[in-house]
């Protein structure tokens, strides 16, 4: 996978950066808590899912996967580093 595998960036990173800082979180709460309109998370989790970075829980929830937090974890340093 390569940094092209992630399209229409903004509202997957920021995905990626809600869910590795809440464990894990429904479609509502991270349209809410990651400022997405519910169209534009409905994109980012189904490409997300595909490239197996998020995983949809039983209960409807949504929870990274070790590879989705692998790069959350990185996304988190890259924002620590912009924020200097």
């Amino acid at each position: 996978m390569s940094i092209e595998s992630i399209q229409k960036p903004v509202g997957q990173l920021k995905v990626l950066v809600f869910l590795h800082r809440n464990g894990k979180a429904t479609a509502r709460e991270i349209t809410k808590g990651a400022g997405l309109n519910p169209a534009t998370l409905n994109v980012a989790l189904s490409h997300l899912k595909g490239i197996k970075l998020v995983r949809e829980l039983k209960n409807g929830g949504y929870k990274l996967t070790g590879k989705g937090e692998d790069v959350a974890v990185e996304l988190e340093k890259v924002e620590e580093l912009l924020a200097r």
